[in-house]
């Protein structure tokens, strides 16, 4: 059977890390996801897609446009969100109620800005692998993936623009798009994609991924055609596929890891702060809206709260 899904734009969480490319104050699925914690302990926020429990409630109103969710949130609430998780529960839920509904439609979007991202967890590394909790803050802003899963977990494409799968189950093979590259400039090819999955499958590696490539024969047919053999049906081989990300082979791995991303690498001081800037050719037409973004480093969740009051982190 042949698959080539649309591009799903719906609001609402995506299993998958996106690229924050919006600009400040527009919270994406990285606050979505604080949000999502911060209702399991608070019950006094509602996920967007859901009708509100607590009468008289409003719940956040959201907007998808070049597969980027914005949510427009008062100052205090975007402390709320990001701050709150770290401080208490309390602060987190009084913020809840003050998140002001507004749909952003694409006109409205301005380009360009510095958006600084206050994290906790200090960043000891940016390589892929072994993966580490603090990298999910900017692994979707470096690499892409073959494809993504989209809020109800189908596969939708990324890299890979279509996909078809033998009736038997144990053949997958992927058309990938013509002309992507590489941060470094070099064209991504079914090689890469071919030696990305060889790389994960490496027990050394380390990668979470692996386990679902055990026995995978991978195989180029082209420069833009890869194809899968698998020794018996992988259920989860699209959910391990949105995990897996293809680095550039030709990049240090471990210091300066390469990709396809919204953003590429412009220094990293561990354990500090990682700068970004906008990859202008990107393959997604018009992304990222950012000129640049910060990640930096506040381990002490109160200087976190003083920086997004003053606006010295977002």
């Amino acid at each position: 059977m042949r698959v080539s899904p649309a591009v799903d734009q719906q609001c609402g969480y995506a299993p998958s890390t996106p690229n924050p490319v919006s600009r400040a104050h527009s919270v994406q699925r990285p606050g979505v996801a604080v949000t999502r914690r911060l209702i399991a302990s608070t019950n006094k926020m509602v996920h967007p897609n859901r009708p509100a429990p607590i009468p008289g409630s409003i719940p956040p109103t959201c907007t998808s446009f070049g597969g980027v969710t914005a949510y427009r949130l008062s100052r205090r609430n975007a402390i709320g969100l990001f701050a709150g998780a770290a401080v208490t529960a309390g602060l987190a839920g009084a913020c809840a109620s003050r998140v002001v509904p507004v749909t952003v439609t694409p006109s409205a979007v301005k380009s360009g800005g510095n958006l600084i991202y206050g994290v906790v967890q200090p960043i000891a590394s940016i390589a892929e692998y072994p993966f580490s909790a603090p990298g999910v803050s900017f692994r979707r802003t470096l690499w892409d993936t073959l494809i993504s899963l989209d809020p109800q977990r189908r596969p939708v494409p990324e890299l890979a623009e279509s996909w078809t799968i033998s009736a038997d189950g144990r053949t997958v093979t992927f058309k990938l798009r013509d002309g992507i590259v590489f941060h470094s400039g070099r064209v991504f090819t079914a090689e890469d994609a071919a030696w990305n999955i060889e790389y994960l499958q490496d027990p050394k590696t380390q990668a979470g991924a692996g386990e679902a490539f055990k026995g995978v024969r991978v195989s180029s047919l082209n420069k833009t055609t890869l194809q899968l053999e698998l020794p018996e049906p992988v259920p989860q081989l699209f959910s391990a596929l949105a995990g897996a990300p293809m680095l550039d082979s030709q990049s240090d791995l471990a210091r300066s890891p390469e990709g396809t991303g919204p953003f590429k690498l412009d220094a990293f001081e561990a354990g500090n702060e990682l700068r970004l800037i906008r990859n202008s050719a990107y393959w997604r037409s018009g992304l990222p809206y950012l000129d640049r973004l910060t990640i930096r480093v506040i381990p002490d969740s109160s200087s976190l709260l003083v920086n997004l009051e003053s606006g010295a982190a977002h």
